[in-house]
């Protein structure tokens, strides 16, 4: 594995970890984890940062990946790349579609409404393949920053905050954290 990730940064001209570290904006501690085989508990922020810098495709970030000894007694890799494949494109209508849907419901009046329950069938899409959302608008929570990103100042761990845009986490892996704002 480590082998394949240096050669695609030698092939972008990239010297060392810590350069592939500053120019996709990832620590050095995720690339290591990726070099130590546990790519699966790293973002799909992470993993398409990674990605471009080595002008690669994510999937091949994930087949690596699947290629280690641990990954390869998992039978259902290859559905769980496509799972993958597919949270990844669906990333963007994850983080927007839960806001838009609250403002449509906010203001019946508007057509948008009717939008709704249209996508009940892409809803349960996720459901059955384990995506399971991380608060719901307005909602209150105690913050817990490995599941919380504070839009804004500081919050200690445990001080009320309540969610601004959904998160996401598949199966034990987190997608995208909650985005939240601390209540005063």
């Amino acid at each position: 594995m480590e082998a394949q990730l240096r050669q695609w940064m030698q092939a972008q001209g990239l010297a060392s970890w810590r350069s592939l570290a500053r120019q996709s904006g990832v620590s050095e501690r995720v690339l290591q984890r990726l070099r130590q085989g546990q790519g699966d508990s790293l973002t799909w922020r992470q993993l398409t940062a990674i990605a471009a810098v080595l002008q690669i495709e994510v999937r091949q970030l994930v087949e690596l990946e699947s290629s280690s000894p641990a990954a390869a007694i998992a039978s259902r890799g290859d559905r769980e790349a496509f799972e993958q494949d597919a949270l990844h494109r669906l990333e963007p209508w994850l983080l927007n579609w839960p806001r838009a849907a609250w403002a449509a419901q906010q203001r019946p009046e508007l057509p948008a409404e009717r939008l709704v329950p249209l996508l009940q069938p892409l809803e349960q899409l996720l459901k059955d393949w384990q995506v399971e959302t991380l608060g719901a608008i307005g909602q209150e929570f105690a913050f817990d920053p490995q599941w919380q990103l504070l839009r804004d100042g500081q919050a200690e761990l445990g001080d009320r905050v309540v969610i601004w845009r959904p998160g996401y986490r598949w199966r034990d892996r987190l997608i995208q954290r909650a985005e939240v704002d601390r209540l005063l």
